[in-house]
Formats: C-alpha cells, sequence, structure tokens
C-alpha cells in the first residue's frame, strides 16, 4: 500500500479525523469504488486497533441474558405515559426500546462496521474502549459515557457497574439498573 495512504489509515485510527478527497487517491476502477474502499479501509483499520486494545474484555455479567429491549422500556416507560397521548405510547415504546445498544464485545465490531460517520465510528471505539480496554485510541479522545446518531442510542458497558454515575441511589434499586417502588 502507498505511503500516504498508510499514513491516512494511521491517522483516522489515532485521530478520527480523515480526508474523504483521499479516497481519489485509493486503488479501484472508479471514484465510487475507490470511496468504498477507502472506507472499508478505515473502519477495518478502527476495529482493528480496537481489538488489539481489548484481547481479553468480556461480556459484562449484567448484560448475559439480558433483553435489552424490555429493559429499555421499562426504563422510559414512565416518561413515555407522561408525555405521549395514549394512542401514540406504545409507538414510541417501541421505538425507544430498540434504540438504545449497549457497547460489549460481541457486538463491537459490528457497530463499528455499520456506524454512518467515521467520526462516529471513532468516537464509539473510545467509548468502547474507556470500559473494556487499557487506553484509548487518542489522549484527545472525548470523554463520552454514551452517543446518540439518528435514533440510535450507543451507552458504555459501564452503565452496569457499581458505583458509575448511572447507578441509582440505594434507596429505590435492588440492583444496578433495576428501579424498585421505593414506597413499598
Amino acid at each position: 500500500m502507498r505511503a500516504d495512504l498508510e499514513e491516512e489509515i494511521d491517522r483516522y485510527v489515532r485521530t478520527g479525523a480523515h480526508d474523504d478527497h483521499v479516497y481519489s487517491a485509493w486503488p479501484g476502477t472508479g471514484l465510487v469504488d475507490r470511496a468504498k474502499r477507502g472506507h472499508a479501509t478505515l473502519r477495518q483499520a478502527l476495529i482493528a486497533a480496537v481489538r488489539q486494545r481489548t484481547k481479553h474484555a468480556v461480556e459484562p455479567e449484567a448484560l448475559r441474558g439480558l433483553d435489552v429491549l424490555d429493559f429499555t422500556r421499562s426504563k422510559v416507560e414512565p416518561m413515555v405515559r407522561g408525555l405521549f397521548p395514549r394512542r401514540e405510547q406504545e409507538t414510541v415504546l417501541q421505538v425507544l426500546g430498540r434504540s438504545v445498544i449497549f457497547l460489549t464485545p460481541s457486538n463491537i465490531d459490528a457497530v463499528l462496521e455499520e456506524a454512518t460517520w467515521h467520526k462516529t465510528a471513532w468516537d464509539l471505539a473510545n467509548l468502547y474502549l474507556a470500559s473494556h480496554g487499557p487506553e484509548l485510541l487518542s489522549d484527545h479522545a472525548p470523554g463520552i459515557v454514551g452517543l446518540s446518531e439518528e435514533t440510535t442510542c450507543y451507552v458504555s458497558a459501564d452503565y452496569f457497574q457499581p458505583d458509575s454515575p448511572f447507578e441509582e441511589p440505594a434507596a429505590v434499586t435492588g440492583r444496578v439498573g433495576a428501579r424498585v417502588d421505593a414506597r413499598r
């Protein structure tokens, strides 16, 4: 591979920055073909960097067997019931229930590959690395615990860690992430 393309790949993995115009220098039979190859190469390099840093990452215990759809619905249901007319509530709950993705070792490759934008993929990689890996891709990576793109909300698996900023007060929880009725 040409040195300038290798530099572009390295720059993207280190910073999240990329230049769509560089795609014109990528091998391929036309601009669209070169852009597709360039896009795929950058994304695969990002995935490889994440895999390398998280070789020993394991699925968080709290997520094993968790029905994320039901879990999400239970979290947003009080808000939806209070804000939306009754006839819209089920539709909104269905959409919101499918909108949350916890970043885990079992889904990170697909999430990074399918992210629409390179910068979003890079930010998601760092979000994942913050909870599963020893180091981020850059010292300048954003310190985020979640990220939304369109109708999808990506959430760190740190959500399920004891003493996380997400944890609900002990007086109203039975376990991390499971709200119980405090009046009982």
